[in-house]
């Protein structure tokens, strides 16, 4: 059993709970987050993050992979996201097509995009709303969104090109009325996250 003493040497059993909770949508990962969060701290937060930035690395490292056996260029934004509205689709989620009026471009170049969505293409439930139906309030939320929506995005992004930066200029989960992501091509290359710049 875990305990406050022992929690830095957890770690999710082989068919992770967190794991789990994801892949029933936001409604379950704020119901399992938040309590650990409250009992673990920083430390759990923290770790919750990494566990799907890692996720998200993978699953962009495999999108790239795809990319290239296809003939693609992962410098091509406007082809990483053509396949992200295709991948979501096969996986039966609701996400505007690449011009569907839902998806306002803002920056649409091949080193360059910025869009914004009325409804996440990765959520096919109301994030928000699902997180206000749990009783959080405006702080615990925007705190789930910089371990559940950042790490995802942004993680995704870098698993695909390491030179890809990506950032949002607006999410719905810290008060605004879309979610807008911004993602450019650098000349600079890592897979590190953004977690410790954006958390302080």
């Amino acid at each position: 059993m875990t305990t406050e003493s022992n929690f830095k040497d957890y770690r999710w059993a082989s068919n992770p709970p967190l794991k789990k909770a994801l892949s029933k949508g936001p409604y379950m990962f704020g119901l399992l987050a938040v309590p650990f969060i409250e009992k673990y701290g920083a430390e759990c937060k923290e770790y919750i993050h990494d566990f799907i930035y890692e996720m998200a690395i993978d699953s962009g490292k495999k999108r790239a992979e795809k990319t290239v056996a296809a003939g693609g260029d992962i410098d091509d934004l406007l082809g990483w996201e053509r396949r992200g509205i295709e991948d979501f689709g096969a996986e039966g989620m609701n996400s505007p097509g690449f011009d569907d009026p839902a998806r306002e471009w803002k920056g649409k170049t091949k080193p360059l995009t910025v869009v914004n969505l009325s409804k996440c293409e990765g959520c096919e439930t109301d994030t928000v709303g699902a997180w206000k139906e749990l009783g959080y309030d405006a702080d615990t939320i925007r705190m789930l969104s910089q371990i559940f929506c950042w790490p995802w995005d942004e993680g995704a992004r870098k698993g695909f090109n390491p030179r890809i930066k990506f950032s949002f200029n607006k999410l719905e989960p810290e008060g605004d009325e879309y979610c807008e992501f911004v993602t450019e091509i650098t000349d600079e290359s890592s897979y590190e996250s953004t977690y410790h710049e954006r958390r302080n």
